[in-house]
């Protein structure tokens, strides 16, 4: 499956979630959709699972990321935020609006 094929995907599903939805797509990073636009996120590196940057997935090997989207797709899983929530009434943080 190529990027641009699971982006698609993605942002389909994602659609049609209830507002602060956020794709568990790997145990590092998840996506959510702003209502204009995917963004993807890491989740913090302590375990608590709170967000911590955004990063462009194009800028990684899609070598690495695809098993991780390619299971996703198969058996999508997903996790209402809050903090998205808010982000969708509120500015995000620059850096991860950005």
């Amino acid at each position: 499956m190529t990027f641009e094929e699971c982006e698609r995907r993605l942002g389909l599903l994602l659609r049609d979630q209830p507002q602060g939805t956020t794709a568990e797509f790997a145990d590092y990073a998840i996506a959510f959709w702003t209502g204009n636009k995917l963004v993807y996120c890491f989740l913090r590196e302590d375990g608590s699972g709170e967000i911590d940057e955004a990063f462009n997935p194009a800028a990684y090997l899609w070598e690495d990321l695809e098993p991780d989207f390619a299971a996703w797709v198969r058996a999508p899983h997903y996790h209402v935020r809050s903090v998205v929530v808010e982000w969708r009434t509120h500015q995000m943080p620059c850096s991860i609006g950005a």
